[in-house]
Formats: structure tokens, C-alpha cells, sequence
């Protein structure tokens, strides 16, 4: 009898063994396609959080571009700068970014959008829309699993799109081209549109960005000083430029007081640190509708006038 116990024992703990090496095997097979699946298609789409953690991470430039999605937009041409930028980003979680990009790595020239929807009141409320939890392996090495990282996790369930991924992904590089079709269309609507529906739609826009009473006492404006004085600190050439937009929007914002005040706040900061402020209005270039998707964003072409003018103000050069 109890030779019988000890093998069925013997074959009970065998089975165990067997089905935890199984469990174990299908755990890492499943982290493994996530993990190839996160590279694949979330971190590619330019615009999103995770694709702005994988440069953090994976990125070899000095030269960087810091901001919103004008930012963004404006240097979308550019394969000679590093964009950080993100659309909606507030100062909070651009601080981070910088913090955690020039960790491991010297900075060179570094050009910070300064214009006043960065100090709305939506974006001071945001905070740091997460990024503080973010990069949790940030250590200089040449690997990590971004599986385990929450800045790309997060975004797994866009996965449940494969083809709407692949979609997007391809958007995405082909929108990196001055004159591409998905611009064309958006440009085409809006000129489209009526004078006055181009108005009621620069005046939403407007609204929606106007910057809160007096930026300077704001959490946005304090977490935007401490950033330009890390990066100074740490030897980086930096240039705060004033991204463009279209004629009805700075017609709408010339005798805003909030958005004067915004501007003026802004040159002050600069001129205080000792860096350079660029004005796009000072570019020589003659920003009309026809170089934006929409009142304050710019296609690619209009993006790609937009940098090489902002280069060559900033730094005396351009490529």
C-alpha cells in the first residue's frame, strides 16, 4: 500500500510541476506577443503617451523639441530633432519629460514651445497627466519591457484595433511628408468653410486656450521656470519660440489681455534666464490659412517653413 501512495504522490506532484511549467510557458508567450505587439503599433503612433516614453528611452539626439501639439506639428518634418512634444501636454508632464530625457544624456539645443494655451486652465488641472508615474525604467540600460511599464501599458487596449492600428501607424510616418494627402484633406475642409464658420471655429479655439488670469502665480508657469532652468543648468542651448497661428486666431488674441499678458510673461521669463524667445511673427514668413490643418495647427509644409525658419532665428543655422 504504501509503495502504491508514494507513486500516485510521486505522479500528483509530477502533474503540478508539469501544469506550472505549462502556466508558466503560457504566461511568458502571452508577455511576449504584448510586448512585440506594443512595439509594433502603439509606440510607433506619434502623438500618443507612449510613443513620447519610448523616445525618453530609446532616442540617441541632444538637439530636442519640447511642448504641445504645435509644437509638435511644427517640427514634424524633422528628423534632426528629438519631438517630445505631445498633443495637450501641460508644463507638469513636460518638466518630466525633460527631467527624464536628459537624465542619461547631455543636452544640446533644446527649443520650448512658449505660447498660452500651455497655461490654460484645463492644463493646470491636468497636472501631470501621469507622467509621474512613468518611466519607472529609466536606468540607462539598453533594454526594458515595456510591458511593465505604465506609460506604454496603458495603452494595450489599443490593441483590440490590429487594423485600425496599422492604419494609424502608416498615418502617422506618412504625415511626416510636407503636402501629404491627410493634410490636403483637412487644409481643403477648412478652406471650405464660410467666413463665418471660420470664425466661430478660431473663436472655440480661442476660448478653449485662453491662458487663466495671471499664468505667472499658476503651478503651470512654475513647473515651465523650473524646466528652463534645469535645462540651462545642465548646458542645453535653449530657444523659447511662439508657435504660429493662423490670421483669426492672433486677430481674435491681439487684445486679449489674458493672451498679452500670456506673451509678455513669456519674452519676461526669457529675457530673466538669458535665452533666447523667437516670435513667429518675426519668421518672414507669411502664415496664412493655406499652411494650417485648422486655426492653430500647421501641415507639414507649413511645419516645415515653420522649423527651418525657427532653427536659423534660434541658432544661426539651419540644415
Amino acid at each position: 500500500m504504501n509503495s502504491s501512495t508514494d507513486s500516485s504522490s510521486a505522479e500528483t506532484g509530477a502533474d503540478a510541476k508539469r501544469f506550472a511549467v505549462d502556466v508558466g510557458i503560457g504566461v511568458a508567450l502571452t508577455l511576449l506577443i504584448a510586448e512585440i505587439l506594443l512595439r509594433l503599433f502603439v509606440v510607433p503612433l506619434e502623438q500618443g503617451w507612449a510613443h513620447r516614453v519610448d523616445l525618453v528611452y530609446r532616442a540617441v539626439g541632444t538637439d530636442v523639441v519640447l511642448g504641445d501639439s504645435h509644437t509638435f506639428r511644427g517640427f514634424v518634418t524633422r528628423d534632426d530633432f528629438v519631438n517630445l512634444s505631445g498633443g495637450g501636454s501641460s508644463t507638469m508632464a513636460n518638466e518630466i519629460v525633460a527631467r527624464e530625457y536628459f537624465r542619461h544624456r547631455e543636452p544640446g539645443r533644446v527649443i520650448v514651445g512658449a505660447s498660452p494655451q500651455l497655461f490654460n486652465r484645463a492644463r493646470e488641472r491636468s497636472g501631470t497627466q501621469q507622467h509621474d508615474e512613468y518611466f519607472t525604467q529609466n536606468f540607462g540600460l539598453p533594454f526594458r519591457l515595456y510591458i511593465f511599464e505604465p506609460g506604454v501599458a496603458r495603452q494595450i487596449g489599443e490593441l483590440r484595433d490590429p487594423l485600425g492600428l496599422v492604419a494609424r501607424v502608416r498615418e502617422a510616418h506618412v504625415r511626416k511628408q510636407p503636402a501629404n494627402a491627410f493634410d490636403a484633406v483637412l487644409q481643403y475642409e477648412m478652406l471650405q468653410l464660410e467666413p463665418d464658420a471660420r470664425d466661430e471655429l478660431a473663436g472655440k479655439i480661442v476660448r478653449k486656450n485662453r491662458p487663466l488670469e495671471d499664468i505667472r502665480a499658476s503651478e503651470s508657469f512654475a513647473a515651465y521656470r523650473r524646466m528652463l532652468a534645469f535645462l540651462i543648468d545642465r548646458g542645453a542651448d535653449v530657444c523659447l519660440v511662439r508657435t504660429a497661428v493662423s490670421p483669426r486666431v492672433r486677430a481674435l488674441t491681439a487684445e486679449d489681455e489674458r493672451f498679452v499678458d500670456a506673451h509678455r510673461a513669456l519674452r519676461d521669463l526669457a529675457a530673466e534666464l538669458g535665452t533666447r524667445y523667437v516670435d513667429y511673427r518675426d519668421l518672414g514668413i507669411d502664415f496664412q490659412d493655406e499652411l494650417f490643418i485648422d486655426p492653430d495647427h500647421l501641415t507639414a509644409t507649413g511645419g516645415d517653413f515653420f522649423a527651418e525658419a525657427v532653427i536659423r532665428s534660434c541658432f544661426g543655422e539651419a540644415r
